[in-house]
């Protein structure tokens, strides 16, 4: 699967695997005490060496084209694997969605579609953050409105986001 990476969670670890960087990406709440895990759903995104990047330079990620194995559960556990650069068209896009950005979710309501796969969904009070793949054409909807992922034509317009209001 190609993944387009156009957002990440605001929470970062890193392991050695093989001699090699393994790193994780996941959602949380500021607490006003630094970055708190408060997952609601748990999951990673975990970037392996072969990516070449730097994942604390998320500039270097943004709007890459990644290979990836989609979202796979393991002990109440969500995954996304991203391995290597890809090319090509991508087949969904990792988006992050804030509640002070886009607005709060109602997750007990119908707000994805089928093609939203939930990675990691953090929330303390009223400050939500979730992690997404989302597949074109696929929705999600907020508090402030509803958002469609459109296909993008180039790899600069994912990078300015892919997640487009509609009516």
């Amino acid at each position: 699967m190609r993944i387009a990476v156009c957002g990440f969670g605001s929470m970062w670890s890193a392991r050695a695997a093989n001699a090699r960087p393994v790193y994780y990406n996941s959602t949380s709440i500021d607490t006003g005490k630094g970055l708190k895990p408060r997952p609601l759903i748990y999951g990673v995104v975990r970037i392996e060496a072969g990516t070449g990047i730097n994942p604390y330079v998320t500039s270097q990620l943004i709007g890459k084209l990644l290979e990836g194995t989609g979202v796979r559960e393991h002990d109440l556990r969500r995954q996304l694997t991203l391995h290597k650069r890809a090319t090509g068209e991508p087949d969904a896009y990792l988006i992050a969605i804030r509640s002070c950005e886009f607005g709060a979710i109602d997750c007990g309501g119908a707000w994805k579609s089928s093609g939203v796969e939930v990675i990691s969904f953090s929330e303390a009070g009223v400050d939500q953050e979730a992690l997404l793949l989302i597949s074109p054409y696929s929705w999600i909807r907020t508090a402030r409105g509803s958002y469609m992922v459109e296909r993008p034509v180039t790899p600069c317009e994912w990078r300015k986001g892919v997640l487009k209001e509609t009516s």
